[in-house]
């Protein structure tokens, strides 16, 4: 009750309502009856672009829940198997609860090891390590529960660790303001089949996975798909 509270402080009583219908219709009509589990039916298009199959690999930054908003889990529920890379540490027991056939790291993803603040919200979706992203949350009445120091570590180290010479299918990367520092800093010779990205403003990180090969094959409200030409 407490946190619900909480929340209907942020948000005001009227979005609050309207997010509980809407988280409703979600559990009932996406979940349950479509099988999908993105935020905009992103797994469901991956799933179009990539056939079916009840086997894979995936690499998903920025895990935030193993079932909501995610864009693994359809697969995972498939037979899919992978790495889930998330700084914030309260979710890793939630991750070893309904996914424990996957790998989960608990750390924060960058293009250089070192000792940084992250940003955690009292609604988790929000967390961030960048503070640009923070203090725009911040302004409009979401409140900062917390920062502290995380540990962030090379994609390239990640990769070398958990992939070595796997074959990515899918790579999900969704790091609240970090997507561009990550997608520049990637080994290509990685080459995942289907890169589902957070879109930035400037449509630099389109035109990075672009140069790389990859045909953008859809956009949904926030993200970018692209297939491995």
């Amino acid at each position: 009750m407490a946190k619900m509270l909480r929340i209907i402080k942020q948000v005001g009583i009227v979005k609050f309502i309207k997010a509980g219908l809407f988280e409703i219709w979600r559990k009932v009509w996406r979940q349950i009856v479509c099988n999908s589990y993105s935020q905009n039916w992103e797994d469901i298009i991956i799933q179009e672009a990539i056939g079916k199959t009840d086997r894979g690999f995936y690499v998903e930054i920025g895990g935030y829940d193993p079932k909501r908003l995610s864009n693994t889990y359809r697969f995972y529920k498939k037979g899919f198997r992978g790495v889930v890379i998330e700084p914030n540490p309260d979710v890793e027991k939630r991750f070893k609860k309904y996914r424990p056939k996957d790998v989960f790291v608990n750390v924060g993803v960058g293009d250089k090891k070192m000792n940084i603040p992250y940003y955690k919200f009292f609604i988790p979706a929000l967390n961030t390590f960048s503070k640009k992203e923070a203090e725009l949350s911040r302004k409009k009445g979401y409140v900062l529960d917390k920062t502290s120091k995380v540990s962030v570590v090379p994609i390239s180290d990640i990769l070398k660790k958990y992939v070595k010479s796997k074959k990515i299918d899918i790579l999900s990367i969704d790091t609240e303001g970090w997507n561009k520092k990550i997608i520049k800093s990637w080994d290509w010779k990685y080459r995942p089949k289907i890169i589902c990205i957070e879109n930035d403003k400037e449509n630099e990180i389109e035109k990075i996975i672009k140069k790389e090969g990859y045909k953008l094959i859809k956009k949904t409200k926030y993200n970018l798909i692209f297939l491995k030409d």
